[in-house]
């Protein structure tokens, strides 16, 4: 019977080894594989300052609500804090 329980966890540990080693060279794969994403070329691109306060204006979101875009964001004198350490 003991005997039977060594093998038994042997393959256990076996193939929980095997699951370990599949899962981490998937992962691998995963973090080393190329980046195949592009954009094309008929796109083009604007940018503007939507808010231009001369404040530090982070966190932002942009929703279409009712017909109507709303820029949401966090204003600061500062980047960290309200108040300059």
């Amino acid at each position: 019977m003991r005997n039977v329980l060594i093998r038994v966890l042997k393959g256990v540990g076996v193939l929980l080894l095997a699951l370990v080693l599949f899962l981490g060279a998937l992962f691998g794969y995963w973090y080393v594989r190329p980046n195949r994403s592009f954009i094309a070329e008929s796109l083009e691109m604007e940018s503007w300052a939507a808010v231009s306060d001369g404040a530090h204006n982070s966190n932002t979101d942009m929703i279409y609500w009712r017909d109507g875009f709303y820029l949401i964001h966090a204003s600061s004198p500062w980047h960290l804090s309200s108040e300059k350490v």
